[in-house]
């Protein structure tokens, strides 16, 4: 395989971002959902000179833009500190537990099978009968997701319009990533679907 040294970008608010962008789930969602990761350490933690090692190399294939989450932090910053490379870093408020993120001050993790069932009302038609005779690779986390564990309703609009995030959550994310001079900041994860 052949590095791509000139990976197109585009422009969000002025800040020039890569057309790929090097997401931060493959590294730390196993520190929320347990289970096995090349990322995880021998002491249980996250490897941070594995992910940074990842980062690097990404770099030199032209990936200008990395998603960050706390737990990633220490390795965008010895990142920058090791390239010329004007890297962009992606800050995200995304949150595996939903405990910041709630309906009616309720978190949003108390929903998790009305959130699924919300998802699941909006698929193709036929989306999860050929899913289920897929054989590609992660099929298990995927059928899990779109698996009902119990009868469940989708959330009403109402719900809907009232998730919300707790500001002092926000706050503290903001500044964090003010700290690191970030420009961007993004949704993801759970709270996003």
């Amino acid at each position: 395989m052949r590095p791509l040294q000139n990976i197109p970008s585009f422009q969000i608010e002025g800040v020039e971002v890569s057309k790929v962008i090097l997401g931060c789930d493959a590294f730390i969602s196993w520190l929320y959902q347990s289970g096995d990761s090349p990322f995880k350490g021998s002491d249980g933690n996250l490897d941070i000179s594995k992910v940074l090692e990842v980062m690097k190399i990404s770099v030199s294939y032209g990936v200008k833009c990395i998603g960050l989450s706390p737990p990633l932090i220490e390795a965008f910053v010895r990142l920058q500190d090791k390239t010329d490379e004007e890297i962009v870093g992606l800050g995200s408020l995304q949150e595996w537990t939903c405990k910041n993120f709630t309906i009616d001050d309720v978190p949003l993790a108390n929903y998790d099978e009305e959130i699924k069932a919300s998802v699941r009302q909006k698929l193709p038609k036929g989306y999860l009968a050929d899913l289920a005779q897929s054989n590609m690779p992660g099929l298990e986390f995927i059928q899990s997701f779109f698996a009902p564990n119990r009868a469940t309703r989708p959330l009403t609009q109402s719900q809907i319009d009232s998730i919300g995030m707790k500001p002092e959550f926000f706050t503290r994310r903001l500044e964090l990533y003010k700290k690191l001079n970030l420009q961007l900041v993004q949704f993801g994860g759970t709270a996003a679907d």
